[in-house]
Order: structure tokens, then sequence, then C-alpha cells
């Protein structure tokens, strides 16, 4: 499977569990738009989009196979870490 992953913002506040938003394409027929990557518990992970209803967080979309959810996991966190390092290089 490709998933290609493209970081939109990065959240610059260390405080925040939020460290980043992307957008993720698998096999270059379907997107994904703002996929949160997420730090919780020392723990970094992709979390998919969600809205609110009826005072409950629902995902719009999500993975139905583990293995799926650790490779969009390890496709983000890699285009996450490789921004970092990018920006950290080039000096911005």
């Amino acid at each position: 499977m490709k998933i290609k992953v493209r970081i939109k913002a990065i959240i610059p506040d260390p405080g925040s569990a939020l460290k980043a938003v992307a957008n993720v394409i698998i096999d270059d027929m379907f997107k994904i738009h703002n996929v949160r990557i997420v730090r919780k518990n020392g723990k970094m992970f992709a979390s998919m989009p969600s809205v609110l209803k009826d005072g409950e967080w629902l995902n719009v979309c999500h993975p139905v196979k583990n293995s799926l959810r650790d490779e969009l996991d390890a496709s983000c966190l890699e285009a996450y870490n490789q921004y970092l390092t990018e920006k950290a290089t080039s000096g911005c």
C-alpha cells in the first residue's frame, strides 16, 4: 500500500497535545484531509478527522484493520519528523 503524507501545519505550542495537521493520500485513490498528529501519554499517533455530534466526537473515517492503523501512524510520524528535520536544516 502506498501512503503519501503532506504536513499542512505545525503547532508550535510545546504544551499542546496537537503537534501537526496533515493530508493523507492512500494508493493515489483516497484522500483524508486534516489528520492530526498528536502526542498523548508520551505516545505519538495519527488521529483521524472527527466531528462533534450530540456532544460526542465521532471519526469521519477510520482504519478497519490494525495493520492499516499502524501503517498510517508510521507514515504520518515519518513525514512529521522529516518536516521538522528539513525545517531545522534550512534554518527556518
